[in-house]
């Protein structure tokens, strides 16, 4: 789904992020305050993996190696904590 503007991506009731090399969120739409508890302030420069379920990390880690191996982008899906 392309996103038209910036007001639209922060209306969206999805959680939408993205995330540097380093696993540090870069961009968090206002979504994250009802999903996660945090404003996107609060997230941007923390490591995503500290909000993934402890069950989901394994597999979010094997989903990024995928990602910087093969230098495709992808939808990621985790269950996170708050």
């Amino acid at each position: 789904m392309a996103w038209h503007t910036a007001a639209e991506l922060q209306r969206t009731l999805d959680l939408i992020t993205s995330i540097n090399a380093e696993g540090c969120f870069v961009t968090v739409n206002a979504a994250s305050s009802r999903l996660l508890g945090y404003p996107p302030e609060a997230l941007i420069g923390r490591r995503y993996l500290e909000f993934v379920h402890p069950d989901d990390r394994e597999r979010s880690l094997e989903n990024a190696a995928q990602l910087k191996e093969a230098r495709a982008m992808t939808t990621l899906q985790n269950r996170y904590v708050r």
